[in-house]
């Protein structure tokens, strides 16, 4: 096995240890069924199908790509905000490519020819894979088949382009991420979140960071290393404050694990504070616009995160990130952890007294919380998360549009 999908390897390892990784397997084998039974086994036959398939349409859309300077890989509203920051760093949005939306554009006009072409190889591959592989490395199966399949496609894409692969790493990414390094194409790794945790299986061409935690996750922090490194604009913290003007309204942030009965939970949290709650659900998490609404308990409309939290009073999450960013943001906002799949103090906030936490409904209270806060405003460790600490010699974000430029 050689160096780089050993590296792929052991990150696809690293990612399947991950604390929230463990806690959602447990809960999804809790609510399967027995393995032996039909329907896993179609369930099984479906997943690699799907590999198949999405392995095709990667190498199918590659192709089509025009060769801006910038590619992201796949869709969604962490890609959104890659692009919308590159832009705002005065990257031309020409110079931008979507995998997805630009790869995607009139395929399904054409003959399919190359696509089906991709698709038979694809599932030649997959199933010499099954075959060939040790009883161990099936277990890793799905990230060695897009490696290889990602390997062959990225040779009829330009080397000027980067490639843009954020922190939080899927299969499909550390696969592509292990295939631009192999094929002598440029590496851009993102660091999407604060506390992202998942090493890069090797190490980029260029590294955008929040804090100095993704240096070490990007192995770029040695200071021997000549990687040009790029900060994203960060949070400075600020001091929590209450309204002087109530609203009267409690706001509910939630992540893209809810639990099941996640609805009743928070009619249960209306009824308890007896005061209207309005919830706002992830940007991925179709199912929880269905949410029942009362007189109580309401949608918010899409809209910024310190849009919605200026809009109430103050707030509660579940084991989320943007937990962190309210508080850095200055907003009052607690933790109850009976919102997700995750266990209790997940990213460890309430250990670090950042942010209060609760474990029981009848818990949460608005005096515990004011409390907590009269008491924890220093901000040494949020600055620790959120800053340039440590981190040398680094640019801001501004610097990329003119650096891309001149490596092209």
């Amino acid at each position: 096995m050689n160096t780089i999908l050993l590296g792929v390897v052991r990150s696809e390892l690293e990612r399947r240890n991950a604390p929230a990784v463990r806690a959602l397997r447990s809960q999804s084998a809790n609510d399967s069924i027995p393995p032996e039974t039909h329907p896993n086994i179609l369930r099984r036959f479906r997943n690699h199908a799907g590999e198949v398939l999405r392995a095709a349409r990667f190498a199918t859309t590659v192709k089509k790509l025009r060769g801006g300077r910038f590619v992201l890989p796949g869709g969604g509203h962490k890609m959104d905000e890659v692009r919308a920051e590159l832009i705002g760093a005065g990257v031309p949005s020409a110079d931008i490519e979507d995998l997805q939306k630009d790869g995607l554009r009139g395929w399904r006009l054409e003959k399919h020819v190359s696509f089906w072409f991709w698709l038979i190889l694809a599932a030649g591959v997959r199933a010499g894979l099954l075959r060939r592989l040790s009883n161990h490395s099936k277990h890793y199966s799905d990230v060695i088949f897009e490696y290889a399949i990602m390997r062959v496609a990225l040779r009829s894409h330009p080397r000027e382009a980067y490639w843009c692969v954020i922190g939080d790493l899927s299969p499909t990414l550390i696969a592509l991420a292990g295939a631009v390094r192999a094929e002598g194409r440029m590496l851009l790794s993102w660091q999407y979140g604060y506390q992202d945790f998942k090493h890069f299986p090797v190490r980029p061409d260029v590294a955008v960071v929040l804090n100095a935690n993704g240096l070490e996750l990007a192995r770029v922090a040695d200071p021997k290393c000549s990687v040009p490194v790029f900060q994203r604009k960060t949070i400075a913290p600020k001091p929590v404050r209450f309204k002087e003007v109530s609203s009267g309204t409690v706001g509910i942030v939630l992540n893209a694990f809810s639990r099941k009965d996640v609805v009743g939970t928070i009619h249960a949290i209306a009824r308890h504070l007896d005061r209207p709650v309005l919830v706002r659900p992830h940007p991925r998490d179709q199912e929880m616009r269905k949410l029942i609404e009362s007189p109580n308990v309401k949608l918010a409309a899409n809209g910024s995160l310190d849009e919605f939290c200026a809009s109430v009073d103050w707030l509660i999450c579940g084991n989320t990130t943007s937990a962190l960013k309210i508080r850095a943001m200055g907003f009052p906002v607690c933790q109850y952890f009976g919102l997700d799949l995750f266990f209790t103090d997940h990213f460890g906030y309430k250990a670090m007294e950042i942010i209060p936490g609760f474990g029981d409904v009848p818990d949460i209270a608005v005096t515990k919380i004011k409390r907590f806060y009269e008491l924890q405003q220093d901000s040494a460790v949020l600055e620790r998360m959120l800053g340039r600490t440590e981190m040398g010699e680094v640019r801001g974000l501004d610097d990329i549009a003119g650096f891309g430029t001149a490596m092209t």
